[in-house]
């Protein structure tokens, strides 16, 4: 089972930035506004410039634009997705490397032909640069790599605000604002929560067992 410790409670950390300016609590209104593929497992979710979505659905890597939905089978369980400034969507798989997908063709990067210490790609990021970060490690073996498109070597919203979900089957969603935790009011008691996104727009996107919540903050 995926990090079962790390699912008691699930911190995003997209990124922060100490000159965006907080903005109050009365400016939140916070309600469930979708619940998109209900009954199927959603692992994570990440956005494109276009505010497309881009979500797991165990193996299949699916774009969700609002009124057009696609889906690409990877061949591997999709542990995590990043998408970089020039469109290129990155997927961290369970035993098939890290996959980049063009828009048209699937790139596969491995132990075989990439010198990865192994094929379980737990996590994906892109920095502000456009360098890709991801772990490729077992016990003793691996760790951080980084690709800048030649060689290889978590949720803060857009307010800065620290987003957690507690409870290993779903409990409670609530936010820090820097000095105290607050309940948003939000309760998911049957659900098992597996990743938690910001987008563009400071919407959060709750990846479960049941699909996928996206909850408006304003």
């Amino acid at each position: 089972m995926r990090k079962p410790w790390f699912l008691s409670i699930l911190f995003l950390l997209l990124f922060f930035s100490c000159e965006k300016e907080k903005v109050s609590l009365q400016d939140y209104n916070i309600r469930l506004a979708d619940h998109l593929f209900s009954g199927e497992k959603i692992g994570t979710v990440s956005f494109d410039e276009k505010h497309g979505a881009w979500i797991a659905g165990e193996s299949k890597l699916i774009h969700y634009s609002g009124n057009k939905t696609e889906s690409i089978n990877i061949g591997s369980a999709i542990w995590d997705i990043a998408v970089d400034k020039n469109g290129n969507v990155w997927v961290g798989t369970k035993d098939k490397g890290l996959v980049c997908y063009d828009q048209s063709d699937l790139k596969f990067f491995n132990k075989e032909n990439s010198g990865f210490p192994r094929d379980l790609i737990s996590e994906v990021l892109v920095d502000n640069n456009n360098i890709v970060w991801f772990s490729s490690a077992a016990h003793q073996l691996g760790g951080l790599i980084r690709y800048d498109g030649k060689t290889f070597q978590i949720a803060v919203d857009n307010h800065g605000y620290l987003w957690g979900f507690g409870g290993y089957t779903g409990k409670r969603l609530r936010f820090f604002d820097g000095k105290e935790w607050h309940n948003t009011g939000l309760d998911f008691p049957d659900i098992f929560a597996y990743n938690m996104k910001v987008d563009n727009e400071n919407n959060i996107w709750l990846c479960t067992n049941d699909g996928i919540f996206i909850i408006k903050t304003k």
